[in-house]
């Protein structure tokens, strides 16, 4: 009885120790936000001449932000000058993206560390019990058990990305056609050539469903915008707070929904494979008794 007892609570005691509190940051060396962070920081502390920006180097690229910075940089040194507060507000939008990566990341990693070691308690406790049945158990048992656990490190990844994608798809072309909109809707630009630039006429197409009254709201913008010119910073900005409200509140709700996730198929693929050589154990028990 007390092997029977050995799977259950290892893995429960392993579900408190590999929780993805325990990996706070992602194992990947310092990425490209950190390096765009920085590139940002030293167009920050340069003089908008053409000698300071020509050494700015080539832009980091992470995610959409990096070809903000690259139209940025475009009209800086089309203009001579950039607003500066835009460049802050990057910034801070990389952080945010920086911070919920390195918490997804954690899922992630938790995740795969508790499948790898539920994997190997299970078949630590089928080699400990089989010495003590008189008969092996029917092959196809152990054929259906890895093909149940490998099933589970295989679609886990794939199902958390498609879910990812469902539930934010639309935010960073929002995000970048609004930053877009606020940086070049001031600069004496013609307004097909501004709307061309920001994209937002792919928005309805491709915006989720929690974007849709936004994605409406921006397109008003844009019409209105089309029709009178005009500077549109004030108005893009409240838009931008709106959108990355949105934006936290979905990424909140995923980080839920992939804890969730990560809960089934620890039940449907890891459990369900342990309690499936349970029952052809006790089958087996019960016809040697």
């Amino acid at each position: 009885m007390h092997f029977l007892l050995l799977g259950p609570l290892s893995w429960l005691v392993a579900s408190f120790w590999l929780n993805e509190k325990s990996f706070p940051f992602s194992w990947r060396s310092p990425d490209a936000a950190e390096a765009l962070n920085r590139w940002l920081q030293t167009w920050q502390l340069t003089n908008n001449g053409g000698g300071g920006l020509s050494n700015l180097g080539e832009v980091p690229q992470f995610k959409f932000f990096g070809r903000l910075a690259e139209g940025g940089l475009r009209h800086a040194r089309a203009f001579g000058s950039f607003p500066r507060e835009l460049l802050w507000e990057w910034r801070d939008g990389l952080s945010k993206e920086r911070a919920f990566d390195q918490r997804w990341s954690g899922i992630t990693q938790a995740a795969w560390a508790q499948f790898v070691l539920f994997i190997l308690i299970t078949w630590v406790f089928v080699f400990i019990t089989a010495d003590t049945l008189s008969g092996p158990l029917p092959l196809y048992l152990y054929v259906i058990m890895g093909l149940l656990q490998l099933a589970g490190l295989t679609l886990f990844r794939p199902v958390l990305s498609l879910l990812a994608h469902r539930r934010l798809r639309g935010f960073p072309e929002l995000l970048e056609g609004l930053y877009v909109l606020r940086s070049l809707s001031g600069a004496g630009l013609p307004t097909g050539q501004v709307l061309s630039e920001a994209k937002l006429e792919r928005l309805p197409a491709i915006a989720g469903p929690m974007l849709k009254p936004l994605v409406q709201r921006v397109s008003e913008l844009a019409g209105l915008y089309q029709k009178q010119g005009g500077a549109l910073g004030r108005e893009a900005q409240i838009l931008l707070q709106e959108a990355w409200f949105l934006r936290e509140e979905g990424l909140q709700k995923l980080i839920k929904l992939g804890e969730g996730l990560k809960l089934i198929f620890l039940l449907v693929f890891f459990a369900g494979s342990y309690f499936l050589f349970l029952i052809g154990l006790v089958f087996q028990l019960l016809k040697s008794s």
